[in-house]
Formats: C-alpha cells, sequence, structure tokens
C-alpha cells in the first residue's frame, strides 16, 4: 500500500491550476535521455515539450547567450559575442568531458575525486567554468562547494548534451502516474491519510 499525505500522489512533483494558470509545487525538468527514464516513464503520454539547448547567464554587463549551434543555430551569433568561447577553456573543458560522450561506462570505472578536483585537474578555468559549468553543476547536484562526485558530473553533463530538456504539456501532476511501474498498474491501493 502506498500512503500519500497530499490527495493525489506525487509530493512536490505536481502542477497547481490556480485562477487559470499552471504553477509548479517545484522545479523540474525531464530529460528522456536518463537510460531510467526512458525504460520507466511513459514518455508519450506525457506530451512532453522542449525547452531550447542553451542557457541565458546574467552577467554584470547584461544577459549572455551560450546555446548549443547544433541544435540551436539562429543563436550562433550571440553564442560566438557571449565571451565564453575561448580556444583553451574549450579544449580543457573538452579535456574534462569528452570522454564521457563516447565511453560513459569507461568514465565510471576510472578512479573518482571532487568534481573541483577534476576540473582544476583538466585546467578548466575562466568565465565558462565560474559563471557557466559550476553555477550549472551546483543546482543540478544541489552541491555549491564541488565535492560532489567527478565521473557522476560528468555523466550529468553527457545527459544535458545528448537529452533535451522537456516538461509536461499540462503540468506535473500526470507525471507520477505515468510510470510503468506506477502503483495504478500495479493495483496499489493509493490512499490519502487526509
Amino acid at each position: 500500500m502506498v500512503i500519500e499525505a497530499a490527495d493525489t500522489i506525487g509530493g512536490r512533483v505536481r502542477t497547481d491550476l490556480v485562477d487559470g494558470f499552471r504553477c509548479d509545487r517545484d522545479f523540474q525538468v525531464l530529460n528522456p535521455a536518463y537510460p531510467a527514464v526512458r525504460r520507466w516513464v511513459d514518455l508519450k503520454s506525457l506530451a512532453l515539450q522542449s525547452f531550447g539547448a542553451g542557457v541565458l547567464v546574467h552577467r554584470d554587463n547584461g544577459l549572455s547567450i551560450l546555446a548549443d549551434p547544433v541544435r540551436e543555430p539562429r543563436l550562433l551569433p550571440e553564442t560566438l559575442r557571449s565571451g565564453y568561447l575561448k580556444p583553451g577553456e574549450l579544449a580543457s573543458l573538452r579535456r574534462w568531458a569528452g570522454r564521457v560522450l563516447l565511453d560513459p561506462r569507461g568514465v565510471m570505472r576510472q578512479p573518482d575525486t571532487t568534481l573541483t578536483e577534476s576540473l582544476d585537474a583538466a585546467d578548466v578555468a575562466g568565465p565558462l567554468r565560474r559563471e557557466v559549468l559550476e553555477p550549472f553543476l551546483a543546482g543540478v547536484l544541489v552541491d555549491n562547494h564541488g565535492g560532489s562526485s567527478a565521473n557522476f558530473a560528468r555523466l550529468i553533463v553527457r545527459m544535458f548534451a545528448l537529452g533535451r530538456q522537456t516538461c509536461p504539456s499540462t503540468g506535473w501532476t500526470p507525471f507520477p502516474r505515468s510510470s510503468r511501474r506506477g502503483c495504478h498498474r500495479f493495483g496499489w491501493a493509493c490512499r490519502s491519510t487526509r
């Protein structure tokens, strides 16, 4: 038996309808590139809508766009003007993350260290690290000190590079029910404690 404190299953993974607006209870995005998501979630039932493949970075002199030139070619001029694409920094980032794109299992078998130590060892430095990579990974890993597993951080970067961030078109409430192993598919009784 699954016991849920709210009136429906899902906890904070839900969307409320308030005055005609969909309001998510918590920040979520869904990356269909994650193997577990493809295996356990009925993605078709969610009618996913995707976000653009890039970031908007707030800087002292305004906003800068850094986008994937393959998936967002129209944003290439802004990306080139961002100041983040310095050859030395890109080479260091490639040194840090390049292998995980081709051999994720090999990366997981290699000795691990902290995120900060691994970035330092690969000479990843400068604004691309400080203003884009570290804040992004701090949010995803819930770690603003760089103490997380470097190998795991590389896998996260791989999933974001290969996947597209999405959100269910009608909000997050249907997500807990979309699991191929969800309680309704097991015949479990889902009961509110209210």
